[in-house]
């Protein structure tokens, strides 16, 4: 993991992108354009420095769902940060790669599926704290 937070260095700016959802979560009240605002409202609460729009790099959010039969939903998260790295062996050559990442599983009844923000957010606080520890505020 300290290598991870070290790629966090000098990073200036970044986006957030949060991946579609399900349409069976945004038919139990929980939609993208809800998850991207409280990602970037928590990051900008911590002073980190987003921008708006899709730019490199990018903290990505995907989140996925299963709703089974009996009422409760299996929900997968991954919130990634994704940015240009060069080989080593031939340094000519770049490609988009996740070098920090944070995620888990949880099981949440459908009444309940909003409460996903807050376990995102333990991800994004994650990221935050690695963040600012590599990049102290002045």
């Amino acid at each position: 993991m300290l290598y991870e937070r070290a790629t966090l260095k000098g990073v200036s700016a970044f986006s957030v992108v949060v991946e579609g959802l399900d349409p069976d979560l945004e038919r139990y009240g929980v939609t993208k354009k809800q998850l991207q605002t409280a990602v970037e409202l928590r990051l900008r609460k911590a002073g980190l420095p987003v921008r708006d729009g899709v730019t490199l790099p990018y903290l990505y959010i995907n989140v996925n769902s299963l709703i089974h039969d009996d009422g409760t939903a299996s929900i997968s998260i991954r919130v990634e940060f994704k940015q240009a790295v060069r080989l080593e062996r031939d340094p000519t050559l770049s490609t988009m790669a996740t070098t920090w990442d944070a995620g888990g599983v949880a099981s949440y009844g459908v009444r309940r599926l909003r409460e996903i923000v807050n376990y995102i957010g333990d991800f994004v606080d994650q990221f935050v704290n690695d963040f600012l520890a590599m990049n102290p505020k002045r």
